[in-house]
């Protein structure tokens, strides 16, 4: 099926492969405004948030022999992932992994497990003690989930699920890793693949002493206490609490093996309009998803990201929207970094900004994304995602350095400025820019004689003109 971009009646034709994959929607119901939930808006502040659009929904059946299926993608997945592993192992013993009759399963990609993320969750970054009743994680009740096991000496947040993905380059002190998915907190890092690594991207500082659990002390006050390891966090006098346990590398990582037809494969496509001046796209033919060539050229606040999407008629289109953070991470390739291909780790027919890092390195931005990164506590929605696309850098003993990889998902404050966290937040000093790039993002069929057909917010027609309603097809599937 052919769908056309209609500017002017200067038609941009982009083919939707029918072979392609779905990208199902991040089950984000909330509107969210600098702060807090908010009445989702028709107009002006915060309009065209990742609430607001209505994409392929979450759809899976637990088959009741071990495995989960995925209605949208068609893949098949291990229920429970069971005890931890290390990072080889769990790669070695899919080799000979049988379950439900099935013996042809794989290490799941960063794309594959990212899949299953769910924006419906809530950061326990901040939790304490060991009570999770009431948290929410971000992938869906069918699967079993795990919060980190504090009473082992994990955190809350240690639950950090394998990859097949290898970062191209290293991070920390030149320390291999693969691009794991955090169900506890929504996130992607670079984990390290060796469990002797003493660079550890969930510890504050790699390279010191482990800190030992002492009777009686607290997070700030000297090592891991009996209510549990420090939160991802600050202590109140402003440093960044001791260092857990380096037996948090050698506890390992959850893993699920999946199974089905192959997921995350781009076919991108430039297409150009020389009756208007810097209009070229990019269709990606296997998602259905079309994308401004160029990014913003400037960092903006979240709120105003939003607005220059929506606002945006580049190439004489009206429909663009910022992406959410399950359509921003279609377009990340995994095989390129700064570090080995000179590039941002997005294929080379998009045109990236360079920007000068906080190392004073030459790199490139990291993008918002339309999705609020929510957190328990009484600061709901201050955070949106954001997913780099250069060095995902972090301040580590006073050093600037990679520290999660090209392509890691994070979030950073709506609003603030930068200058406020001159040391980064977190225990890896994760740079806070705040004032982040844009891609905006469109999807659906087009007409050749009529208005585009696009997936509208919620509420409101999901086709205009003449359009037959027959050929609308769903955010980002078919």
């Amino acid at each position: 099926m052919a769908c056309k971009l209609c500017a002017a009646c200067l038609l941009l034709t982009c083919r939707h492969a029918m072979a392609g994959y779905r990208v199902v929607d991040t089950a984000q119901a909330k509107c969210f405004g600098a702060q807090d939930a908010m009445t989702c808006p028709s107009s002006g502040a915060f309009l065209g948030q990742d609430a607001q659009y209505h994409g392929v929904q979450p759809s899976y059946t637990d088959n009741l022999d071990g495995t989960v299926t995925d209605a949208n993608t068609g893949l098949m997945w291990q229920k429970d992932p069971g005890p931890k592993m290390q990072y080889a192992d769990a790669v070695a013993a899919v080799n000979s992994f049988t379950l439900a009759g099935h013996s042809d399963w794989r290490v799941p990609s960063i794309k594959e497990l990212y899949s299953l993320i769910l924006f419906s969750g809530r950061d326990v970054s901040g939790a304490q003690g060991t009570d999770t009743t009431g948290f929410t994680p971000f992938i869906d009740s069918a699967f079993g989930f795990q919060y980190g096991n504090v009473t082992a000496g994990e955190r809350v947040i240690d639950s950090q699920w394998v990859t097949s993905n290898v970062y191209v380059s290293t991070v920390m002190n030149q320390q291999e890793c693969f691009f794991g998915v955090n169900f506890a907190d929504g996130r992607i890092k670079c984990y390290p693949t060796s469990s002797t690594s003493s660079a550890n991207p969930e510890s504050p500082s790699s390279g010191e002493a482990p800190g030992g659990c002492t009777e009686g002390s607290g997070p700030c006050t000297g090592g891991a206490c009996p209510d549990g390891p420090p939160p991802d966090g600050l202590c109140p006098d402003g440093s960044k609490p001791p260092p857990p346990s380096r037996r948090l590398a050698s506890m390992g990582y959850f893993t699920i093996y999946v199974r089905g037809p192959v997921y995350g494969e781009n076919r991108f496509a430039k297409i150009e309009n020389a009756n208007f001046s810097s209009s070229a796209v990019i269709c990606d033919e296997a998602t259905n998803l079309t994308w401004m060539i160029e990014d913003s050229g400037q960092g903006f606040s979240w709120q105003e990201a939003l607005a220059y999407c929506e606002s945006s008629s580049h190439a004489g289109l009206t429909d663009w929207r910022l992406p959410n953070a399950h359509e921003l991470h279609t377009i990340v390739d995994y095989g390129r970094s700064p570090d080995t291909t000179n590039s941002a780790a997005i294929d080379p027919l998009f045109v990236v900004s360079p920007l000068m890092n906080e190392a004073g390195q030459t790199d490139y931005p990291f993008y918002w994304t339309s999705t609020t990164h929510a957190t328990e506590g009484q600061v709901e929605g201050g955070n949106a995602a954001y997913i780099g696309f250069g060095r995902c850098l972090g301040k580590m003993n006073g050093q600037w350095m990679d520290v999660h990889g090209a392509g890691c998902q994070r979030s950073d404050p709506k609003t603030g400025h930068a200058s406020n966290y001159p040391d980064g937040h977190g225990p890896q000093g994760d740079a806070v820019r705040i004032q982040n790039h844009v891609r905006c993002v469109r999807t659906g069929v087009i007409s050749a004689s009529t208005d585009p057909v696009s997936m509208s917010r919620a509420g409101e027609a999901s086709f205009g003109g003449s359009v037959l309603a027959a050929l609308l097809l769903p955010l980002s599937g078919f």
